[in-house]
């Protein structure tokens, strides 16, 4: 037998106990990403990664592209501000009533807690929290919320924290925030539940089973992800920050022009000689005198006139010729600056909306042509392809962490949309309850959250398994296509409502008003 070859007699002994250590091995490597981890970014203090773009100028761009910040918090709104909903998650057949009230205690109850920032007094609802979250998510490129617990380590409430702030460690679990100098330990949402918990101290960030001082309270965190950053996300508006450059420097050269009495560039042309030092100051301060005192067409008439009648006195006397002529002419013209201005600031909006994927109607800008279409159709794409995806995503973390650790695996959230496009939502609510009951709903009480008249008598009082196995037009597709068939009666209502809003709207807006 060969030295490499495993004794039977060994392996007989170690009995269970090897195979579990193998299990444990195996499980190990399922459950954990064996991907390398790039070391390129740099680390800053608490031991915390260095960010692709520094957090505080990309939060600066709020304050400098109307444009960009419209569209940040626009999304930030219609994705988390108008609140939430409890509903039955989609791959539970049949969901325990009594997580419903779980989730209801947690999210509506006054003993929860929503804080928005350092000031406790403040008075906050998960909206705020969320919604400001959210706000991080598109300006900044991640989220972070601070989830509060009781004693037993169970959810009370949210807390949103400034992303600019928080960094990710590189060599510890969790997070640490500086503000001020200052550092605050946090650890990741999800780590000190299970059978390997992980807690950090929230004021040295040693981490382990156990520690000795306060434990840090947890983050749930998110960032929009971008290929070329591991460890971070990016915002949006990245491939479109040299827009907003480019706009702030058309609008600061804008401002010039109009500073300088929206006086074109002027060339100061001298024809057979050379001007003195002390020439060029005269004829500076008589520009500049001149164009105090009157408009600035009049302006360039008088000056021409003067440069005309006293150019010898502006001659160099060092210089051989006594034949100067001076004369002055505009380097641009005024109406063509505005409309190359006017250009650039288009395109440039058009850029940041494309970066954003929002449309000009939701940023307050009213088009023509191939970038408008009416205000309906904009919006109704916007909630579909932008919003909802957004929504999706927050409610499935929300479900993931919050709900996780609630034990509330048979609900989950569910956001709503803006305004009256929120009866759209609504039916698809309705039809998720629908589906969950099996077919005991009666056919009147999905009619009534609907928003529909109820059809009473025998109709309206059977069960939606009854009217989907009768024949002809009320059945025949099954309780599924019941449910369909309800619903799509109260999408269609939905629809033509909201054609009529439009229409109406639009007849406001071009309605002249008194003078």
């Amino acid at each position: 037998m060969s030295d490499d070859t495993p004794d039977d007699s060994m392996t007989s002994d170690l009995g269970g106990a090897y195979t579990e250590m193998m299990n444990k091995a195996t499980a190990a490597k399922a459950e954990e990403s064996q991907q390398q981890q790039s070391e390129k970014f740099g680390q800053a203090r608490g031991g915390a990664i260095k960010p692709p773009y520094p957090p505080k100028q990309l939060a600066k761009l709020i304050e400098l592209n109307t444009t960009h910040a419209k569209c940040g918090f626009s999304k930030a709104r219609n994705v988390a501000g108008f609140g939430l909903e409890i509903v039955p998650h989609p791959e539970v057949e049949d969901p325990d009533e009594s997580q419903k009230e779980d989730a209801k205690e947690f999210w509506f109850e006054g003993d929860s807690t929503w804080q928005v920032g350092p000031m406790e007094s403040e008075l906050a609802t998960p909206a705020d929290v969320l919604e400001m979250a959210w706000a991080d998510y598109e300006f900044i490129g991640w989220l972070s919320i601070e989830t509060l617990t009781n004693m037993a380590g169970e959810p009370t409430g949210l807390a949103y924290i400034p992303a600019p702030t928080i960094r990710k460690r590189k060599d510890a679990p969790g997070f640490v925030q500086e503000v001020d100098g200052d550092l605050q330990y946090f650890g990741s949402f999800g780590d000190r539940y299970g059978d390997d918990r992980t807690f950090v101290d929230a004021n040295s960030g040693n981490y382990g089973s156990g520690v000795d001082g306060d434990v840090a309270n947890e983050i749930i965190w998110k960032r929009n992800h971008t290929p070329f950053v591991e460890h971070y996300g990016t915002p949006d508006i990245v491939p479109a920050i040299p827009n907003i450059e480019g706009d702030q420097e058309a609008r600061a050269f804008n401002i010039e022009y109009f500073d300088n009495s929206a006086v074109p560039k002027l060339a100061i042309i001298v024809e057979g000689g050379t001007l003195s030092e002390e020439s060029r100051k005269d004829i500076r301060k008589l520009f500049h005198d001149k164009l105090q005192e009157e408009n600035h067409r009049t302006a360039i008439l008088e000056v021409n006139e003067l440069l005309e009648e006293k150019a010898g006195q502006f001659a160099d006397p060092n210089s051989d010729s006594d034949q100067v002529r001076i004369r002055v002419e505009p380097l641009t013209v005024g109406m063509e600056e505005d409309a190359s201005f006017l250009d650039y600031h288009s395109h440039n909006e058009h850029e940041i909306l494309k970066a954003h994927e929002v449309p000009p109607i939701e940023a307050g800008t009213i088009e023509s042509g191939a970038f408008s279409t009416d205000a309906e159709a904009q919006r109704k794409s916007y909630l579909e392809t932008t919003i909802q995806p957004k929504q999706e995503a927050l409610a499935e973390l929300l479900y993931e962490t919050i709900h996780d650790a609630l034990g509330v695996t048979d609900y989950t959230v569910q956001f709503r949309a803006k305004g009256v496009d929120t009866r759209l939502t609504d039916a698809e609510v309705v039809r998720t309850r629908a589906q969950a009951s099996q077919g005991t709903m009666l056919v009147d009480e999905v009619r009534e959250e609907l928003g529909l008249e109820p059809l009473g008598g025998a109709a309206g009082n059977m069960m939606l398994a009854e009217l989907g196995g009768m024949g002809g037009p009320m059945g025949g597709g099954g309780v599924g296509q019941a449910i369909e068939d309800l619903v799509d009666d109260r999408v269609d209502e939905v629809r033509d409502d909201l054609l009529e809003d439009v229409r109406t709207e639009s007849r406001i807006q071009t309605t002249p008003g008194d003078d």
